[in-house]
This record gives structure tokens, sequence and C-alpha cells, in this order.
């Protein structure tokens, strides 16, 4: 499947809208041979950038999304790697994450629906490019993070879900306080996981209190690092 999804990815990327066309009549006539359970994921991809090259934005991130939360829905490939991380398909889940964002970024009027999943699926694929020593995708990653974490302190960005959760952490902790980690440059959600290790939790404590994985986890404890110098 994953080649298939890849070649979609870079018909959509070069501007061959009509070869993202092609290949999903040719996949749901039957012409392209895919295994069953791996056909509505193929189908949503496809409709993702086919609804994106037809100016349906939404429509467009509600299927790339669909297709993120069937990976992380995929079990285990081996022992070791944790639920979520996509299985077999952990580097196309990777980059339908960067899809996602790049996405959200590019069309602000996603954001209010689909900024904090796509926020979310970004840092988790930034740990995974790191992880496989995918520099540029990283790097890539990251710039579309930041640029939103920019919208999201100018006002931009809308006070939704992230803000809920946000809601319940402390405020100071550790000698330190939200508002004097916002100034070194730090996201709400960085703040939040760094108040949270300065009251002593451990990674696993910070996300179980904040609803994010541990790799989450760990991706905006070392961002925060880098803010504080």
């Amino acid at each position: 499947m994953e080649p298939v999804l890849l070649l979609v990815r870079a018909a959509h990327y070069a501007g061959w809208t009509t070869l993202v066309s092609t290949l999903r009549d040719s996949i749901l006539s039957s012409a392209t041979p895919v295994r069953g359970e791996f056909q509505q994921a193929i189908e949503n991809y496809l409709d993702g950038f086919l609804a994106c090259s037809q100016g349906r934005t939404e429509a467009a991130a509600e299927r790339l999304l669909t297709v993120h939360r069937w990976h992380a829905a995929q079990p285990p490939l081996r022992a070791g790697q944790m639920m979520g991380d996509g299985g077999p398909f952990r580097l196309h889940k990777a980059f339908t994450a960067l899809d996602l964002i790049t996405l959200v970024a590019e069309h602000p009027e996603t954001l209010h629906s689909y900024g904090n999943a796509a926020v979310e699926a970004a840092e988790w694929a930034a740990l995974t490019f790191s992880t496989a020593g995918a520099s540029e995708p990283m790097a890539y990653v990251r710039e579309l993070l930041e640029r939103l974490g920019q919208e999201e302190k100018s006002g931009s960005a809308p006070e939704d879900t992230d803000q809920e959760e946000a809601d319940d952490a402390p405020t100071r902790a550790g000698g330190l306080d939200d508002h004097m980690l916002r100034r070194a440059g730090m996201t709400q959600r960085e703040s939040q996981v760094a108040l949270y290790a300065s009251a002593g939790l451990t990674n696993r404590e910070v996300g179980d209190q904040s609803g994010l994985s541990v790799r989450t986890v760990e991706y905006h404890t070392t961002n925060a690092c880098e803010s504080w110098g």
C-alpha cells in the first residue's frame, strides 16, 4: 500500500492532478489490486488530494486526518513498537501528518477544526523524522509548527481544545510561571509541559495530565529547553 500512497503524494505536490485522479479511478475499478483492508485508507488519501486541488480544504483536511487515524490504529509491527506508531506504515503516517499540517498552515480557515489535530500529528512526525535521521522533513515540520505557534501567540488561532486542556495546567512551578515561559518564546503547549516538568512530574505523568503521548511530551520538552536557552 505504501508505494501507491507515496506515488499519489508525489503526483499531488508535482501538480499532476490528473494523475491522482487516474490512480484513484484505477484503484476503484480494481485495475490496481489492493488488499481490502487498505482500500478505504487509500481512497481517503486520494480523495484528500483531489479535494485540495478543487479548493475544498475542509474536506481535504478531514480525509487526511481519517488516514492518519487509520495509521494510528494499526497494531505494532514488532515488540517494542508503541501502539499508535502506525505499525508497518510508520513512514507514511509521518508523511500524512506532514501533509495535514501543510494544508492547515496554508489554509487558516481550517485552523479551528483541524489545527490541534494537525499540530499533534506533526509533533509525532518530527520525532519520527528525527529518529530516522531525516533532517530535511524534520526541519520543514518544525518550521510549520513554529509558524502555527506564531499564529497562536498573535491570537489568530482559536482557543479550542488546546486551551481547555491547558486551563487545568499549573500556572507556576519550580520558580517559573506561565508568563515568564511565554516571554521566553514558548508556545502555550511548551509552557504547559515545562511547568508540569518543573513540578516534578515524569514524562509519562505529564502525558497523562495533558493528554499527550510520551513522545510528544519529549518533543515539547526539547523545544522548551531550546527556547529557555
